[in-house]
């Protein structure tokens, strides 16, 4: 008869290898690469972003809105603002500071959107993709 061994690996990893050595069982993991760090990757791959740490900390808000910029022009395509048709509506994330949550809108406010204007639908996609913690450091919240 043989014996089975499953290894389930905590949300958001996935097992690489299991190994029995001496009846002891081992098991390797790694994180599961999430949409947003998809994204991180492809961007620091195309930019070819390498600072040293010290450098890294002094310039991490411009690194920041050079990322989101790339990544609302990924997201669109080939989809840019058409601001002389009243009807078509561009969208951008803000901070809702009564809710508390981020939200789309498609009230243009350079103060709140850097500028950075996304589709309806890319910008629903976004709010999905980017963690809270990378818009709190992004809109200094």
């Amino acid at each position: 008869m043989k014996n089975e061994i499953k290894v389930i690996p905590p949300d958001g990893f996935k097992v690489v290898c299991v190994n029995v050595v001496n009846n002891e069982i081992t098991a390797t993991i790694e994180k599961i690469e999430d949409d947003f760090g998809k994204y991180w990757k492809r961007y620091c791959q195309e930019i070819h972003y390498i600072h040293e740490a010290t450098c890294w900390e002094a310039h991490l808000w411009f690194v920041l809105i050079d990322f989101y910029r790339w990544f609302a022009k990924e997201l669109n395509g080939d989809w840019k603002p058409d601001w002389k048709n009243r009807n078509d509506d561009n969208y951008c994330i803000y901070y809702n500071f009564r809710t508390r949550v981020y939200e789309a809108t498609n009230f243009s406010n350079t103060n709140i959107c850097f500028n950075i204007y996304f589709s309806q639908e890319s910008v629903e996609k976004a709010l999905k993709i980017l963690p809270k913690e990378f818009l709190d450091k992004l809109f200094q919240i």
